[in-house]
């Protein structure tokens, strides 16, 4: 996925993260403040829910629709899903967890199979609220 919105900044188009990031003119990207209200409520990104998901209570977090046209013809827009397998996914977000939020090289499978375990009841929520 970061590879494929790295290209898309390349030619001046801001998808997923970047849609919810900016510039913090230190030569990285900031996540904004809706974003740091989404993850705080949902445990995720915003840019990682389906449109099915985006009901009305989540868009009092996200003011603007990321699957909406943001061109002065308000064209039609294709979306498409990035789909990898759920396993190497869940490793990868595994990996991000530990060495980004917890800052920590040590862990094993008790540690990992908790923090599946934690992300699947937050899934399961989500889905049963419809975010």
């Amino acid at each position: 996925g970061t590879a494929i919105e790295q290209a898309a900044l390349a030619q001046g188009v801001e998808w997923g993260y970047l849609h919810f990031s900016f510039d913090n003119g230190k030569g990285t990207r900031q996540n904004s403040n809706e974003t740091v209200s989404f993850r705080k409520r949902y445990g995720g990104f915003p840019w990682h829910i389906p449109p099915c998901l985006l009901g009305h209570q989540n868009q009092k977090i996200v003011s603007e629709n990321p699957y909406q046209a943001k061109n002065a013809s308000n064209e039609q827009v294709d979306l498409f899903a990035v789909v990898r397998n759920p396993y190497d996914r869940l490793i990868s977000e595994y990996r991000y967890f530990k060495l980004m939020v917890r800052k920590s090289k040590n862990s094993g499978a008790y540690q990992m199979n908790q923090f599946v375990q934690k992300k699947l009841q937050t899934v399961e929520v989500a889905l049963r609220q419809k975010l």
